[in-house]
């Protein structure tokens, strides 16, 4: 059994809800599983906000990523 089955398998049995984001491919085949076995599945949206500037010289950029809301896998 391959581990995303034992995964599913695993916790299918006490989660109702469940967030992913993992790697892209993992997590279409997870939603897929999670969904097939009635699980809700949720990703996490958020807004990214990045400020540049230049200090002593030196290009700076930060970016900050705040969370917006839970978005149902459908």
């Amino acid at each position: 059994m391959e581990w995303s089955e034992k995964c599913v398998r695993d916790y299918t049995a006490i989660l109702k809800n469940t967030e992913t984001s993992v790697e892209f491919s993992l997590t279409f085949y997870l939603v897929q599983k999670f969904l097939e076995a009635g699980v809700t599945v949720l990703a996490a949206c958020s807004e990214r906000v990045v400020r540049e500037e230049m200090k002593d010289g030196v290009y700076v950029k930060n970016a900050e990523f705040r969370f917006v809301r839970f978005r149902k896998y459908i």
